[in-house]
């Protein structure tokens, strides 16, 4: 897929130089695995929103970058008696990123278990 020429003329010496540079655009998937991102980056800091849309594409160089999805992989969370809202917050976010156009939310399993020493 191409993005279209720049064209470009440039004055030297009483001639005109005259060009265009093809740009090529990158198809760019995103994939996020949310809890990385989450224990990663988000917990234990006062920033709990987060549009990652934006982060995307502050990563990326827009002019040969087209975002045409972000993945964005979690698990649905249950509330414990330590955090009886955690559920909620969850909800609350994922909603949040539904507005997102081409952002896609996939559903995995969590699996907690009791670690003995």
């Amino acid at each position: 897929m191409c993005f279209g020429a720049r064209r470009k003329a440039i004055l030297r010496n009483g001639f005109c130089f005259y060009y265009e540079v093809m740009i090529s655009v990158l198809r760019t998937y995103i994939y996020i695995d949310g809890f990385n991102l989450y224990y990663g980056q988000v917990k234990g800091t006062p920033y709990k929103w987060l549009n990652l849309d934006a982060m995307c594409r502050c990563y990326l160089d827009e002019s040969i970058n087209e975002i045409v999805k972000i993945k964005y992989f979690t698990a649905r969370v249950k509330s414990r008696p330590h955090d009886p809202t955690q559920s909620l917050r969850q909800q609350i976010f994922l909603r949040a990123l539904s507005t997102i156009p081409h952002l896609e939310i996939i559903y995995g399993l969590f699996l907690s278990h009791v670690v003995s020493m």
